[in-house]
């Protein structure tokens, strides 16, 4: 198994260690959305500004340099409240997340770069699917620390437990640099012409089922903002605020996204069966939806949230799959910038107009939500072409 796959590991389950403490806290200071949209309208616009930076150094310097830069950056970071014992400064500790949501493009860009490294081009399913197993589980494990700890421990283990995260996450970063390098893949060597933004736009252009691969699976990632964003008020309104039906909701899910890492390491979509996947979890998303403004029974929601999250899993890594077979050596790096900027773009909007209805109330919120799922079902099948299916682009057979 890829040390990419460890990495991936270690580093989230200090991301949901870390992300759910501070949304706990933000929540409960504010008792409303508004808060915990900010996070992804934060990352929204760091993605905005940095991503395409990012995507550059990527193309210039080579996806290595920029992970293991970027990786060590987020350890030293972290060093900083521990060193001031200043872990109780709520301002220095948002300004800690705000610097990591900095450094996060660059290591989204190299990674989505060097993976296509790591094995032949049949097995990119195979890791990207360990890769977000890898993610499912460590979020789970950080959220289970997180309320461990914030119960019986005080916050510099909470901060602690996190940078141990980073920086087990950056020495996996190191061994799997290592492996690349000892495997002499003629690939990796770094190109004397980086490309340009340019050569993105010209090569997007040329070819729609290139924009269609980079920009549709954006509402996947729209509909998994939703779904966390409802979360905590859903339990608050349909469950009586019973903090273990956040675990299982959240569990479901995740057992779910497991299962799907199973099953999209084991298959090959073709891209018909890839855009019908999508389609089908945009409407189990919309019926989990549903059941949260009706106040449907736990036991209806949690089987309905356990197959989104096995769909959701198949769909992205899927689409991941084809993003990085259409990637071209020299702007892969600016490819994966795209990609993120569209992902964080879909989500933050969906983020902001639901938060605005549960301005209204939750049902509406959940409604609105609901809608938004169904109407992007509708679009997607009226915009859906005939000959979507050259998907699957290589760049190497064109080179």
């Amino acid at each position: 198994m890829p040390w990419i796959v460890f990495s991936e590991f270690s580093i989230n389950v200090a991301r949901g260690l870390f992300t759910l403490a501070l949304g706990m806290m933000l929540y409960q200071a504010t008792d409303s959305l508004w808060s915990f949209a900010f996070v992804y309208a934060s990352e929204f616009f760091i993605g905005l500004f940095v991503q395409g930076y990012a995507g550059t150094c990527v193309d210039k310097h080579g996806a290595k340099k920029v992970l293991l830069g970027a990786a060590l950056v987020n350890v030293l970071i972290l060093c900083v409240p521990i060193i001031l014992g200043a872990q109780g400064n709520a301002q220095l500790i948002m300004f800690v997340a705000f610097a990591l949501n900095m450094i996060r493009p660059f290591l989204r860009a190299a990674i989505f770069a060097l993976i296509p490294m790591l094995g032949s081009d049949d097995k990119l399913e195979k890791i990207n699917a360990y890769t977000s197993m890898a993610l499912q589980c460590g979020q789970i494990i950080g959220m289970a620390l997180a309320s461990i700890l914030l119960e019986f421990a005080s916050s510099f283990w909470v901060l602690f437990t996190v940078f141990s995260g980073y920086t087990c996450a950056f020495v996996f970063y190191v061994l799997t640099v290592w492996v690349i390098k000892s495997n002499q893949v003629k690939m990796d060597k770094e190109k004397p012409n980086p490309g340009s933004w340019k050569e993105v736009g010209t090569y997007l252009q040329g070819d729609k089922n290139r924009i269609f691969t980079f920009v549709f699976p954006s509402i996947d990632y729209a509909s998994l903002a939703l779904f966390n964003l409802l979360l905590a008020p859903a339990v608050k309104h349909n469950f009586n605020d019973l903090a273990r039906w956040l675990s299982f909701i959240d569990g479901a899910f995740a057992l779910g996204a497991i299962i799907g890492g199973v099953v999209a390491s084991k298959i090959k979509l073709n891209d018909k069966n890839r855009f019908e996947v999508s389609l089908l979890l945009m409407l189990v998303c919309a019926l989990i939806f549903v059941g949260y403004a009706f106040d449907a029974s736990g036991w209806i929601i949690l089987p309905v949230t356990f197959v989104y999250g096995v769909l959701i899993t198949v769909s992205t890594v899927s689409w991941i799959a084809a993003q990085q077979r259409c990637t071209k050596p020299e702007i892969k790096g600016r490819l994966a910038s795209v990609r993120y900027i569209s992902n964080a773009s879909f989500s933050a909007v969906a983020a902001f107009l639901i938060s605005y209805f549960n301005d209204f109330s939750f049902y509406t919120a959940s409604v609105a939500a609901a809608g938004l799922m169904v109407m992007c079902f509708i679009l997607a099948v009226l915009l859906k072409t005939d000959n979507y299916q050259g998907i699957f682009l290589r760049s190497k057979s064109s080179a």
